[in-house]
């Protein structure tokens, strides 16, 4: 079982760490992706402008990740963090895109939202 946490600091920063429990590995390793590294989803347009990442990861051939870093965890070039959690009795996953919604792989979710700012992913849950 995977377990993340966040521990506000003195200084207003925060710590933020992450348990990767598996019993095989899945070719990880640190990983850095570059500001404007083309990110093609499957069902999304493409991010080209974003945050640079770095995080774990591995870097599949192109023919099942697109040739792009699959993250577990990540970090952007301003401090916004996540890791990909698994919830296996609460997730719940559409069967195809649906219109009018972004539609992105459990997968995508990482280089998506880190790529943006904090200010855009938290207008879209009524913050400022």
């Amino acid at each position: 079982m995977c377990t993340s946490l966040s521990i506000p600091a003195p200084d207003g920063a925060h710590l933020f760490g992450r348990t990767l429990d598996l019993d095989t590995h899945f070719g990880e390793a640190p990983t850095l992706t570059p500001r404007r590294y083309p990110f093609s989803f499957a069902d999304c347009y493409p991010l080209t402008h974003h945050y640079a990442l770095l995080g774990m990861a591995t870097v599949m051939d192109g023919t099942t990740a697109r040739g792009y870093p699959l993250y577990a965890e990540a970090m952007n070039e301003k401090g916004l963090c996540m890791a990909g959690l698994r919830f296996a009795e609460s997730a719940v996953y559409a069967s195809r895109p649906q219109a009018g919604l972004i539609n992105l792989a459990p997968w995508e979710l990482i280089p998506y939202l880190l790529g943006m700012t904090i200010g855009a992913i938290s207008g879209w849950f009524g913050g400022k």
